[in-house]
């Protein structure tokens, strides 16, 4: 026993000091959205503010999606517009799922799963 605390106890202690604050998470949350804000409004630019594949120029409709996932993105890719796309909600979400690509020149290509639905 280590000052009344038992010694498991201690450690639990002890990596609950190692978690982030609710104000250390709120920060990182905030920094992330801003980051987001700012990555579309470079997509907006970069595109001319229309989707890339329906041409829809209204702006409450469109997602800044990442090319290269976000997760696997490091600093410099997360805010590059060399490394997004502005799509409308529906195609968003098949690009993120895998189920549509694009070839280089633009076109899109159907994954093999979305073409048997």
């Amino acid at each position: 026993m280590l000052d009344g605390v038992y010694a498991k106890d201690h450690d639990i202690l002890a990596a609950i000091g190692l978690l982030p604050s609710p104000k250390t998470e709120t920060q990182a949350i905030i920094q992330s959205r801003v980051g987001q804000g700012k990555f579309l409004k470079k997509l907006i630019n970069y595109w001319g503010g229309t989707c890339v594949v329906t041409a829809v120029a209204l702006l409450p409709l469109l997602r800044a999606s990442h090319i290269k996932p976000w997760p696997d993105s490091n600093n410099a890719e997360l805010p590059d517009a060399y490394n997004g796309l502005l799509l409308t909600p529906s195609y968003d979400a098949a690009f993120n799922s895998g189920l549509i690509s694009f070839f280089d020149d633009g076109s899109t290509l159907l994954s093999p799963v979305a073409s048997q639905h």
